[in-house]
């Protein structure tokens, strides 16, 4: 059995300037020109903690600025009339600094200024290619440490602007599902207020297996909830006329909806209790292929193929000795297990117990109904 692998390289962008991009794990967000970035803190009071000013000899002519969600990076491409410049945005995990990196650039530095609310004088810097600017310095950020990804078989180009105009699951899911790993916050309402009543409904219509109802709520929350290169709201701020509960407080964070998206979408494919876990449980009627990789559920990862709506393979390693009850679709009946990549292995029926061996890989395949 071949590795259950993604190829797909998730890096969301725009072309229009002024795009907002979220930076989840510091619960900031870019608000990215041709010639200028401005740094906002996107929680409640949503402050402007610092303005940067590019200095560049020649107009811009074409600006496109990306999001590398499987390297937590933004990346800025500005073609000048005589020149082409490229940045970089990311976290030093080792210095723990968040740091601009000129990474393309004609010539030996780039002019810049820097400008905060609360100072009155502005910063004149020269940015060069071997030093990094130093955004936010001491900073303490828990990154995940085995990133779990999804494909959903689309392979367009991810524009963000046409994702919203399409609003196809098979798009905006895997973008959710990574974004939603790296959000910090952590949600203990039982209330859900603003757009958050949207994930009330989804997991109400998830608990029931309502699985033809799900693809409405998805789109309704992509609707309401997002902006630009997916900055989460709790307000309808586009006034699309949905009916929302008032938000009676103000502590609130957006950036739930990303951590609550992230829980939801893992149970459409991988639900567990105690010894028995459930393989693609809730999965939505429009989601008839796709990959999941390196999903965690106690000490076995997981590695999951289907196609036609159906499991096809699924690729298991054990941390520990393991005892579970595996549970398929209804309409699997048997399935194999193999130890070796070429050995004959053995059949099971479905929702039967199985003992996994530490450290040992197993490969299951030939799904019969």
């Amino acid at each position: 059995m071949k590795p259950i692998e993604i190829t797909t390289k998730f890096k969301p962008f725009s072309q229009q300037p002024g795009v907002s991009v979220p930076f989840p794990m510091l619960q900031l967000v870019f608000i990215i020109y041709p010639s200028k970035i401005k740094i906002v803190d996107w929680k409640a009071d949503q402050k402007v903690l610092m303005t940067l000013k590019f200095k560049y000899k020649t107009p811009c002519k074409k600006f496109i600025a990306f999001y590398d969600l499987l390297k937590n990076k933004i990346e800025v491409q500005s073609h000048l009339e005589d020149n082409f410049v490229q940045f970089s945005m990311c976290y030093d995990e080792k210095k723990k600094h968040f740091t601009l990196s000129l990474d393309r650039y004609k010539e030996e530095n780039l002019s810049f200024e820097v400008k905060r609310p609360n100072k009155t004088n502005v910063i004149r810097r020269r940015l060069t290619k071997k030093k990094p600017l130093v955004l936010f310095k001491d900073l303490e950020v828990k990154l995940p440490k085995h990133t779990e990804v999804l494909s959903l078989g689309c392979h367009k180009k991810q524009e963000i602007e046409k994702i919203f105009a399409r609003k196809d699951l098979r798009e905006f899911l895997p973008l959710w599902f990574l974004w939603g790993q790296t959000s910090p916050v952590k949600s203990a309402r039982a209330q859900k207020e603003g757009t958050l009543v949207f994930l009330s409904h989804l997991q109400e219509k998830v608990n029931n297996k309502e699985h033809d109802a799900l693809s409405p709520y998805l789109k309704n929350i992509i609707s309401s909830s997002f902006s630009s290169m997916m900055v989460p709201y709790l307000e309808d701020f586009k006034h699309w006329g949905f009916h929302l509960p008032r938000l009676t407080s103000s502590r609130v964070s957006p950036w739930i909806i990303l951590t609550e998206l992230y829980k939801i979408i893992r149970q459409f494919f991988i639900s567990s209790q105690n010894s028995d876990i459930h393989i693609l449980p809730h999965l939505p009627t429009e989601l008839h292929c796709g990959k999941l990789v390196r999903i965690k559920e106690g000490h076995l990862t997981f590695h999951l193929e289907w196609t036609k709506k159906l499991i096809r393979r699924m690729i298991v390693f054990a941390s520990k000795n393991t005892t579970v009850f595996l549970h398929f679709q209804n309409s699997v009946k048997r399935f194999r297990v193999r130890t070796s990549r070429n050995g004959s292995g053995k059949m099971y029926e479905n929702n039967s117990e199985l003992v996994l061996k530490k450290n040992k890989n197993y490969f299951f395949d030939r799904f019969e109904k």
